[in-house]
């Protein structure tokens, strides 16, 4: 998806254009029941209207209510391509510190945003991060982060994470909120896909068990009619 060019920093937080970008990620979220399309639709909608870079992260099924989560990075967009490859290698070959008390940690463990609007060299130093972590950070020069979380019936499954830094930008609380209500957004659409996915496979589960039976019935009534062993076999 190409977003729409930005004229001025301004533009994303008018109430204008907030709303026209909330209603084109609305629909783009719409088109696909598919989870992991949806959510690359999200990161690529982000870019570059609402940031430079977006990755988003779902904490595995099997591992909900654990911690630390297992995680899996599920869609990347950004500005830069070498720096597009940075943001993949931390969701992939990085390990990150579960216990630090910032960033998608933090998020996964409170669902409760992350907003740092002015994010400095000294800042990501003394972040709580791993040593690779901050080294990632550092390469990719950010300028200001916000983390989302992923809410669906009270359980946080993901995070959106958002940041500048060719553009030189700085967040504002008007862009936390339009960041928030795109994770409220990606939520609902992620949410019912997965429910149609599960109802989907019930359903085929349940039409294989209903032809098993009917062979099943077959079987006995062929058997209820035969008197000797050569017409059982």
């Amino acid at each position: 998806m190409t977003s729409p060019p930005r004229s001025a920093p301004e533009a994303a937080t008018s109430p204008r254009a907030r709303a026209a970008f909330l209603a084109e990620a609305g629909r783009l979220l719409a088109e696909s029941l598919d989870h992991e399309t949806i959510l690359q639709r999200v990161a690529d909608a982000a870019v570059p209207t609402l940031a430079d870079w977006c990755a988003v992260d779902v904490v595995h099924s099997e591992s909900s209510g654990e911690w630390p989560p297992v995680v899996r990075r599920v869609a990347v967009a950004g500005r830069d391509r070498n720096k597009l490859a940075w943001a993949r290698k931390l969701g992939v070959e990085v390990a990150r510190d579960w216990a630090s008390p910032n960033g998608l940690p933090q998020v996964l463990r409170t669902g409760v945003a992350a907003f740092f609007p002015e994010v400095t060299r000294d800042l990501i130093r003394r972040a709580g991060l791993s040593g690779q972590e901050k080294a990632i950070f550092l390469r990719i020069g950010l300028t200001s982060a916000i983390c989302v979380p992923l809410v669906a019936r009270g359980r946080t499954f993901g995070a959106i994470s958002l940041g500048m830094a060719e553009s030189r930008r700085r967040y504002t609380t008007d862009d936390l909120a339009i960041a928030k209500d795109l994770a409220s957004y990606a939520a609902i659409a992620i949410d019912n896909a997965r429910l149609y996915a599960d109802e989907r496979a019930a359903r085929l589960a349940a039409e294989r068990a209903a032809l098993r039976v009917e062979r099943l019935q077959s079987i006995t009534a062929e058997l209820s009619s035969v008197r000797t062993p050569a017409q059982v076999g």
